[in-house]
């Protein structure tokens, strides 16, 4: 069960009220919300089922909040931590990438400054299900 009162979910539902904001404010407003919910996640026990919830939450979260921009930094800023949040945050930044929300330029340069083994990690999971991906990037 969810501690709804744990610091990293007061800080989640900080985050969702920076979602139903005017859109303009989604990068500036969330990223030191995103950024201490982040540092709390490292100090829990990895395996923990919370925080396996809560990273997946985040993980979520962050997905929604790039949705909802165009602000490329962000969109590079979110991706650096959804491939830091497990598995559900790789697939969510691997269907970020290659959705086509930002330009394929965009999309190459952030693939080009992943490590090597970040890289096979992203082409891997684009390659298990490409479905929904913009054709452009196959």
């Amino acid at each position: 069960m969810i501690d709804l009162h744990s610091p990293i979910q007061i800080l989640i539902r900080q985050i969702h009220g920076i979602l139903r904001s005017p859109l303009q404010s989604i990068p500036s407003d969330s990223k030191p919300f995103i950024d201490q919910a982040f540092g709390l996640l490292k100090l829990e026990p990895v395996d923990s089922e919370e925080t396996i919830r809560n990273r997946s939450e985040l993980a979520y979260t962050l997905s929604s909040l790039l949705s909802a921009t165009l602000d490329s930094s962000f969109f590079s800023y979110g991706l650096n931590i959804l491939f830091q949040l497990g598995e559900v945050g790789e697939m969510l930044a691997t269907a970020h990438l290659f959705q086509g929300q930002m330009p394929i330029e965009t999309v190459v340069a952030q693939l080009s400054s992943y490590a090597p083994s970040l890289q096979l990690v992203v082409l891997n999971r684009f390659f298990l299900d490409p479905r929904g991906a913009d054709p452009q990037y196959l």
